[in-house]
């Protein structure tokens, strides 16, 4: 059985049920090609206030100056004085009990100790916020891990944690424009836990005495007290202890040189000054080969390969250099400090990554020696369309996916010989319609259910199979079919756009389309609603491509 017969014979199998993994497409694409595919203190400390004029989201360094800046706070959603409990929910269409109203994160703080044997996670997080309303009591995300102490502004505060809300209700009220700061001590078993988006766990994976995170998209808050929500992104400073024989990544870069303490542990602090959603937290404990180089255009990057990878499988992250080069010709200039990825053995992880911002995470089968280029690029892309370009709502995740997906398909094209663009394209769009099945001569009802579980409409994704196929591939194949509508200079004026223009922030697909119609000069709606409202994709008819009768 070739490639493509393999994955056709995967899609059936997956009528019998959900997948396993969030980004189960990145393992059926892979199937489809065959491509191989100073001194660190001792302690941080953050503000217990702050100027109310700051730009919000301004992270501070370990002497308290501001080291960033970011954008403005969410609005108000209360015009009383009167102080109110602030929500227990962000109001995400799909997962509406998702992050905390009332307050704007602007700095977290993570201070962890991690015991590998163990599995034991101890941590301090110091989380500067901005009150949108005034405040009696308010929420933070915490699940799995257990609240042992909370401050806020120094006082201690009442607290309450079920069902993974942690209820805090500070000694007095916290008025409308202020800028106070929660401490929250915590600690226990770190290990994944279930999605509402997904048949699968996430979060904290620990497997051969080393750790990942992989935490799209709600479970940043099994891992620290967080707004676990892309809409309150926030700048970071993580900090991590781990015993004598292991080493620590994390997003950003590394401020000073590791300390080793008298226990022999080791302490290393990361600073990643631009807004980051909680989600994209990037943590890794092992023994690592550090790797470090540079695009052409002066981006390092930094890899952390455990030592047991293979160079058959670094070989595919030697080229991320001239993906940012050729990604930035594209979207315009790369978006933050450093790149780079965290490339770890895992016995559950093999197919899966995630875009963790600045250190993209590549769980990998034990032993392999190959790894697929194609991932590493669409990685990349997602620190543009993704990271730095967030969700306002996971209802629109095409906009991360069908953008990764769509840059993927022009890395991988480039790199053939004729860059044959349209004929990737063709065998995509043969697939999400249903044509290929048929040509195989798998009957039609048994199509139509393939489609229906596989590929529904990438505009109403279902809560609970959110990384389905068709925000993969149908989003990608929206933005090549937008590109023959507009052309090559409006097309990528529309990327770039929306990339500059919603940078460090969220964004909307009624954001995207408004910026495609200003480039185009015409009305665009009925073009986006076939795409993504409609049960089968529209005709490409500058390509020949329909869905079947």
């Amino acid at each position: 059985m070739n490639a493509r017969r393999a994955a056709i014979a995967f899609v059936a199998i997956l009528m019998a049920g959900s997948l396993a993994v969030a980004v189960w497409y990145l393992t059926f694409r892979s199937a489809i090609d065959g491509d191989p595919a100073g001194d660190v203190p001792s302690t941080l400390t953050a503000p217990s206030t702050m100027d109310a004029s700051t730009d919000a989201t301004a992270s501070t360094d370990p002497a308290g100056e501001p080291s960033a800046q970011a954008p403005e706070p969410l609005p108000s959603t209360s015009s009383s004085p009167v102080p109110i409990v602030g929500a227990a929910g962000i109001g995400d269409s799909l997962y509406p009990g998702l992050g905390n109203g009332g307050y704007d994160v602007q700095h977290y703080l993570l201070d962890l100790m991690y015991d590998p044997p163990t599995r034991f996670l101890q941590g301090v997080a110091t989380i500067s916020a901005l009150a949108g309303d005034p405040l009696s009591s308010f929420n933070l995300d915490l699940k799995q891990l257990e609240a042992r102490e909370v401050l806020v502004d120094g006082a201690p505060a009442q607290f309450a944690q079920t069902e993974g809300e942690l209820s805090v209700t500070p000694v007095t009220p916290i008025p409308a424009g202020a800028v106070f700061t929660a401490e929250v001590t915590y600690a226990g078993t770190a290990r994944p836990v279930s999605s509402a988006a997904l048949p699968a766990s996430i979060g904290w994976f620990g497997e051969n005495d080393g750790v990942y995170v992989m935490s799209e998209p709600d479970a940043a808050s099994s891992i620290f007290p967080a707004n676990d929500h892309p809409l309150d992104k926030a700048t970071f400073d993580i900090v991590i202890t781990v015993p004598a024989g292991f080493e620590a990544a994390a997003n950003g870069v590394t401020v000073g040189e590791p300390e080793r303490l008298a226990d022999g542990s080791v302490r290393t602090a990361f600073r990643h000054e631009f807004p980051m959603v909680p989600y994209l937290l990037a943590i890794g404990i092992g023994d690592f080969d550090i790797e470090e180089s540079e695009s052409a255009g002066g981006v390092p990057i930094r890899n952390y390969f455990e030592e047991d990878v293979t160079e058959g499988v670094r070989m595919a992250f030697s080229r991320q250099g001239e993906m940012i080069d050729f990604y930035e010709d594209l979207f315009g200039p790369y978006p933050f400090e450093v790149y780079g990825a965290l490339v770890v053995e895992s016995g559950t992880g093999a197919f899966a990554a995630l875009e963790t911002q600045t250190l993209s995470t590549f769980p990998i089968g034990i032993g392999a020696d190959v790894y697929d280029e194609a991932i590493v690029a669409h990685e990349v892309v997602h620190q543009w369309f993704g990271n730095s370009v967030s969700l306002a709502d996971w209802d629109d995740i095409w906009l991360n996916e069908g953008f990764a997906t769509y840059g993927e398909w022009l890395w991988t094209a480039e790199q053939r010989a004729g860059g044959d663009l349209t004929s990737l394209v063709s065998n995509e769009y043969n697939l999400v319609s249903g044509r290929e099945f048929l040509d195989r001569g798998t009957a039609r009802g048994a199509v139509d259910d393939i489609l229906a579980q596989n590929f529904p409409p990438p505009g109403t994704p279902p809560a609970g199979d959110l990384f389905n196929g068709a925000v993969y591939l149908r989003g990608g194949l929206l933005l090549h079919a937008l590109r023959l509508e507009l052309g090559d200079p409006s097309f990528f004026a529309t990327l770039q756009a929306f990339a500059r223009e919603f940078q460090y922030g969220n964004a909307t697909t009624a954001d995207f389309v408004a910026i495609a119609e200003r480039e185009a000069g015409a009305e665009l709606d009925t073009f986006f609603d076939a795409w993504l409202l409609e049960k089968a994709p529209p005709p490409i008819p500058q390509l020949g491509l329909e869905p079947p009768p």
